[in-house]
Order: C-alpha cells, then sequence, then structure tokens
C-alpha cells in the first residue's frame, strides 16, 4: 500500500495534513495522485504554511498567532489572521505561552521581621523622612527583567532605581545606594520594605541597619 493509498483509507480519521507530514508527502501530491485538480486557495494556504512554519521555527517556538501574522505582513505577505489561525492549527504549532504572575520577594521564615514603623500610614509630611522600598518585573524577548526602587513617600519621586536579570539581595542594594549617594539622607530616615527575603538578609540589613531606621 502506498502512502497516498494509506491517506485514502483514512481520511475520516485523521487530518489530511497530519498524515502527509508523518508519511512525509505533499498535499499537492495527494491531490494529483487522486486526480483532483488542486485550488488556487489550497495552492496559496500550502505557501503560507510553509512560511508560517518557518517564522515560527526563526522565533525558536516563541511566536504566536499575532507575532507571525505581524512577520507576514512585514514581510508584504497579505493575510488575514484568522487564515493564519487556521494554518497553524493545522500545521500543529502555537506560540509559548507567557506566564501573567512571576514572583518577586518572598519571606524567608528564618529571619526575624522588624517592628513596622509607619502602620500603613504613608501619608509622609515631610521629604526624605520615609523612604518605601520594593521589587518589581518587566518581560522582555529575552524573558524576565527585575527592577528595584527606592520611593520617596511624600515627594512619590524614585530617588533610587536598579535592574538585573537576576533576582538576589544585590539588586536592592544597588538602588538604595544610588538613593543614599544622589540625596544624602539625615539620621533618622525610616526604610520601609516588605518581608521579602532579599530585605530581611543579613547582607541587606548588615549595611542598611547602621544608617537607617528600618521597617517592614
Amino acid at each position: 500500500m502506498s502512502a497516498f493509498e494509506f491517506i485514502e483509507g483514512h481520511r475520516d480519521e485523521f487530518r489530511l495534513d497530519v498524515m502527509c507530514r508523518m508519511l512525509s508527502v505533499t498535499r499537492s501530491g495527494y491531490f494529483t495522485w487522486r486526480g483532483r485538480p488542486i485550488s488556487t486557495r489550497e495552492t496559496r494556504d500550502t505557501e503560507l504554511k510553509t512560511e508560517i512554519e518557518w517564522i515560527h521555527a526563526r522565533s525558536k517556538g516563541r511566536y504566536g498567532v499575532p507575532r507571525v501574522h505581524a512577520e507576514l505582513r512585514a514581510a508584504g505577505t497579505r493575510c488575514s489572521r484568522r487564515r493564519v489561525a487556521r494554518l497553524m492549527h493545522e500545521a500543529g504549532i502555537q506560540g509559548k505561552v507567557r506566564k501573567r504572575y512571576k514572583s518577586t520577594t518572598q519571606a524567608d521564615a528564618a529571619h526575624v521581621p522588624v517592628e513596622d514603623l509607619v502602620r500603613r500610614n504613608f501619608d509622609v509630611s515631610r521629604p526624605i523622612t520615609v523612604w518605601a522600598v520594593d521589587m518589581s518585573y518587566l518581560p522582555t524577548k529575552e524573558g524576565w527583567l527585575y527592577l528595584a526602587v527606592v520611593l520617596d513617600s511624600h515627594a512619590r519621586l524614585v530617588v533610587g532605581w536598579s535592574m538585573g536579570e537576576r533576582l538576589t539581595t544585590e539588586l536592592p542594594l544597588s538602588a538604595l545606594r544610588m538613593a543614599f549617594d544622589r540625596w544624602r539622607p539625615p539620621p533618622g530616615l525610616i526604610h520601609h520594605s516588605d518581608r521579602g527575603s532579599q530585605y530581611t538578609s543579613h547582607a541587606y540589613r548588615s549595611e542598611v541597619v547602621p544608617v537607617l531606621r528600618t521597617s517592614s
């Protein structure tokens, strides 16, 4: 039994494009064997699918329908997003789903938290009396990028910041050092953070405690 005979006998069980790919034959070859003329649309679908598979492979499997469609349009290929979605589905390819949440700070049970000196009141009357620190993350094409900031609670002004690819203690320390170098805070300034392990670590506290009043 030839590959085309197998395909013909199993059209009701499996998708045509899947069988052609598994048996290393083309849809056009199958239709030629069958004696059925290939429509212009089917020919164009085959060409588009080849372009789509190349774009998807070039993106290392990251691109989904919107990005593949955008790449096709940028290359001058006119087609609808719906058509791209159909062809990608038929080819059995899809983009990588990016996680919508990325953890930042996590508490370490081994670290004893300090007193909350702010009492959730961030309505501060004077500048450079309370600095609130925090970390966040930004999704990029190359992965997650972490951001640590130092915010003056009175002015709502970022007085120090740092970015990096790893969520380590050095990240918030770099942001705090920038704030110190730029503003030279007076004694008594309150440093308020959450109870994440980066802020409660020995390395962080050993640099902060001697010069600031810590709060969490």
